[in-house]
């Protein structure tokens, strides 16, 4: 399976995938030539977490004054990617930004700033999460998954994300914030197996125990392309 990320972002993800058996390879913005060829052999795609997506990749324009970090060769390389593996209905599973890219992939928009999801960053620069009530559909993929649906308390560091409005219509939202309407999950309907998750579930003390199953049965999908 391919992960896409900055090394430093990907290592707690890779670690995890790892452990649960996968065959993880880094997909690096410095090096897309080699990400695509990767692709071309993996069983899976996984996005993680990482900077601001680039306004102009939903049709908006950047504006100059705003306090967005962008990496705009990752977002490319990403956004090929994403695109290579649904088109081969390879198992997708994308977090936090990746679950945002996933939005847009699909001709979806989004929020360029969600008060009080961000979370607190500390003096030593680990960010703090904030944390709130999230609505899972019983219904979803991801629930049958984690073995059940309902009220869970999630973890929250993003500035960007979506709602109903900015969703694009071939989505489904899974799961959403019960306070304010973020939607927190999504799964495309027309895929085998792609999951979109908007917290942390890497952050294991953070969300409820069930989500560590999460990872294991998209190692379990993975293999079962081979």
């Amino acid at each position: 399976m391919v992960t896409a990320a900055n090394e430093t972002s990907a290592i707690p993800f890779r670690d995890i995938l790892e452990r649960c058996g996968g065959n993880v390879t880094l997909a690096l913005p410095s090096a897309p030539d080699e990400a695509q060829a990767a692709l071309q052999q993996a069983t899976a795609l996984m996005l993680s977490c990482g900077p601001d997506l680039d306004p102009v990749l939903h049709g908006e324009t950047a504006e100059p004054h705003a306090s967005l970090e962008l990496n705009r060769p990752r977002d490319a390389m990403e956004m090929t990617l994403l695109r290579h593996a649904l088109d081969r209905d390879l198992p997708v599973l994308a977090i936090c930004r990746g679950m945002q890219l996933l939005n847009v992939a699909f001709g979806g928009t989004l929020l360029r700033d969600v008060p009080g999801h961000t979370g607190d960053r500390g003096k030593d620069g680990v960010w703090e999460p904030a944390y709130h009530t999230t609505y899972l559909s019983p219904g979803s993929k991801l629930a049958a998954i984690l073995g059940s649906g309902g009220f869970v308390r999630l973890n929250s560091i993003h500035n960007q994300g979506l709602r109903e409005p900015q969703k694009a219509s071939a989505l489904l939202a899974i799961a959403y914030s019960v306070e304010d309407g973020v939607i927190e999950g999504l799964e495309s309907p027309a895929h085998d197996w792609a999951i979109g998750l908007q917290c942390h579930p890497e952050r294991k003390r953070e969300v409820p125990g069930s989500f560590k199953r999460l990872f294991q049965a998209f190692v379990e999908r993975a293999e079962s392309r081979l």
